[in-house]
């Protein structure tokens, strides 16, 4: 097949790991967590979804499902173009995920059994600082459990940006793109992909722009005068418990997922619950973790909640103390 403007692979599972929807909880914590968790459980059962994309310069073979009405999701490495403006080279792709119905995957935060999607790169030739961009997510139900998740529904595309050390020199990339998709059971993806980025790629994606667009929208609570206090205190031996408050304009009945997050990729929070009072008063309530030990001193002005909806996300950076 040959493919001018983006390859399309068609993914193929060669096993699947069912996790039951009802172990996919809500609450959010920071990936490596999220990861960890998730691979003791794998192991255990010792199964995993695997999948493959391969690709030579500009042309593909396609790998067909059995039964593509089964496959829950297919994936097309969108390779995109060159830009070689304001004295910068740099080269845009972009995963893009074609979800069945009913099915959702994840955002960056997915949850304490989710599975946020990543990359692990394998191969980087003339590119360098690869950055992974998650586009706004939403607040999705799951009609079978009623949990909601953090994430995506029928299209979404995760575009990476990489820096090109010689602007018109052949690029080559190889990795694994890990994420997993959910509806009323959970299942890990796989993909494995090679692909050629030749500086003639020149014809720019609106659907990789839309979705680098596509942010949350972020609030300093001091500057839009929203109260947000937090509070940290002592929980056993390593542990901080975190309440918060936030002021916000969302309606009585409105359903909402809190994401608090942190610079510090190995602290987690964990045991997350969330609640919308009177008058649009978000309260928030959390154990906080820390993969090397005892919790530590937090940086409150550091500290971010994510509010998720069904019409997007909003983040509030910076807490005031209560303590």
């Amino acid at each position: 097949m040959t493919i001018q403007q983006h390859l399309q692979v068609p993914i193929r599972h060669e096993f699947g790991l069912r996790i039951p929807i009802d172990m996919i909880l809500s609450v959010a914590i920071s990936p490596p967590q999220s990861l960890m968790r998730l691979t003791d459980f794998i192991v255990k059962t010792c199964a995993i979804a695997t999948c493959f994309i391969m690709s030579a310069m500009a042309t593909a073979d396609i790998v067909d499902w059995p039964d593509p009405k089964d496959a829950p999701v297919q994936v097309e490495l969108l390779t995109g173009w060159r830009d070689q403006t304001h004295g910068q080279s740099r080269h845009f792709i972009g995963f893009k995920l074609s979800l069945k119905a009913g099915w959702k995957t994840y955002w960056r935060s997915p949850g304490e059994l989710g599975i946020a999607p990543s990359i692990i790169w394998t191969e980087l030739k003339n590119v360098t600082a690869p950055h992974m961009h998650f586009p706004e997510p939403r607040l999705i139900d799951s009609e079978k459990s009623g949990l909601p998740v953090v994430g995506y529904s029928h299209k979404v595309i995760f575009p990476v940006t990489f820096e090109i050390s010689e602007g018109d020199a052949l690029a080559q990339i190889a990795g694994i793109f890990e994420f997993g998709v959910c509806q009323d059971i959970c299942i890990p993806q796989r993909v494995e992909f090679r692909a050629d980025l030749p500086a003639s790629l020149d014809l720019m994606i609106d659907d990789i722009t839309a979705a680098q667009s596509s942010k949350i929208k972020r609030i300093d609570p001091v500057d839009a005068r929203l109260p947000f206090s937090c509070q940290f205190r002592p929980f056993g031996s390593d542990e901080l418990l975190l309440s918060a408050v936030i002021d916000t304009d969302l309606t009585e009945g409105e359903k909402l997922a809190a994401i608090p997050e942190y610079p510090d990729p190995d602290m987690s929070f964990l045991d997350l619950e969330s609640h919308l009072a009177d008058h649009g008063r978000v309260e928030i309530a959390a154990r906080t973790v820390h993969r090397n030990g005892a919790v530590r001193a937090i940086d409150r002005s550091k500290l971010s909640i994510i509010l998720v909806t069904k019409q997007g996300a909003t983040e509030y950076r910076g807490c005031q103390g209560t303590s």
